[in-house]
């Protein structure tokens, strides 16, 4: 709460740090900016942005925020007691002072790396907030819900195709709390699927204290990894990345992972080359399993087509279809970036029309839409 100058107590508020990290986890759920949250209350743009940095907006609009998010807005403003994210046990004093160093010095390489994406015919790369729709996750694979082959033949034969490749009917749940749920955890998912995207995302909220706060996040793209000069094992390779960022001593590295405080994502086991293949299985299988780093949240990624080898360790998981409020969503992102806001409504017509299930079957996934 805020005491202004002439006196009137709460007529403004401020969410707290904890509160700013509630706001953004609400945000990245629904899969909103803060326009959308804007749109929500019925204001303009600036007080929720104001209201998600943590910084001073009206009593009535805080609580308008906080009600659209599904947030306690006393909690949100630190009125009464809220959970609060701590750090991990091993994470002492010095450590966690340690982890805000390391961050702030990863934090414009991260930003540089993960923040934007390159789709399609697009010149440039454009804005990762701009256009990501919020992913689900399948807890069972898609490829062990198929059903017996005796039951194939009960199917229209012109529909056959899509019965075999079909969608599984199963309720997803978001994916930043199935990552939450598993230390280490493989997101399998189809070609275009959003794998590296969501990666990515998870990469900048947890560089923007959003996701993770306490730990420091680490991005490797395992194709370039299996293919860095002098072949390095995976704990050289994320060394070599740091100092890049300024920080020289090993030791440090060692630290952090030793006491549990890094976010390591391994983006795109399919795309190793085959001759690489056996030395990366082994190294990254290495790394995971060392004892004293299993303190560690690990997530990679890899085609569902495309695994061949299972780690023990890691949970598997499967990107899910986009459904259709997801491919609405996405469609609006994406036509709103490129000027032409009316064609989604366009786009969705045409999906709903009877005659265009080849196209729906394309729109489950973001790269198709």
């Amino acid at each position: 709460m805020v005491l202004k100058d002439n006196g009137m107590a709460e007529r403004s508020l401020t969410a707290t740090q904890a509160g700013i990290q509630q706001i953004n986890r609400a945000l990245t759920d629904r899969g909103w900016s803060r326009e959308n949250l804007a749109d929500q209350c019925g204001c303009s743009r600036q007080p929720a942005i104001n209201f998600a940095s943590g910084k001073s907006v009206s009593k009535k609009l805080f609580v308008s925020f906080c009600n659209a998010l599904k947030l306690d807005w006393e909690t949100v403003a630190g009125l009464k007691a809220n959970v609060v994210i701590e750090p991990s046990p091993d994470a002492t004093p010095d450590i966690a002072k340690l982890v805000q160093t390391i961050r702030a010095q990863v934090h414009a390489d991260i930003k540089t790396r993960c923040g934007k994406m390159r789709v399609l015919d697009m010149e440039q790369p454009i804005s990762l907030g701009d256009i990501y729709t919020r992913v689900n996750i399948l807890k069972k694979l898609s490829k062990n819900q198929q059903p017996p082959k005796d039951e194939w033949l009960k199917h229209d034969p012109e529909k056959f195709d899509r019965f075999l490749l079909g969608q599984v009917h199963q309720k997803g749940v978001p994916g930043l709390q199935a990552v939450e749920e598993h230390r280490q955890l493989m997101i399998l998912g189809k070609p275009g699927a959003g794998k590296t995207t969501f990666m990515q995302r998870l990469a900048v909220l947890c560089n923007e204290g959003e996701f993770q706060p306490q730990r420091v996040p680490v991005f490797v793209t395992l194709r370039e990894y299996a293919e860095a000069k002098g072949k390095p094992e995976l704990q050289t390779y994320i060394q070599n990345q740091w100092e890049t960022c300024g920080i020289k001593e090993t030791d440090v590295l060692e630290a952090i992972l030793e006491t549990g405080q890094a976010l390591i994502l391994l983006d795109g086991l399919d795309e190793v080359k085959e001759s690489d293949h056996d030395r990366v299985l082994k190294d990254i299988k290495t790394f995971t399993q060392i004892q004293k780093f299993r303190g560690c949240q690990c997530v990679m990624t890899c085609r569902v087509d495309a695994l061949e080898y299972m780690f023990d360790s890691f949970t598997y998981v499967e990107i899910a279809d986009f459904d259709k409020d997801q491919i609405a969503d996405f469609a609006n992102k994406w036509f709103t970036f490129r000027q032409d806001p009316r064609k989604t409504k366009i786009f969705i017509d045409k999906l709903n029309h009877k005659d265009n299930e080849p196209l729906c079957k394309l729109a489950v996934t973001p790269i198709s839409c």
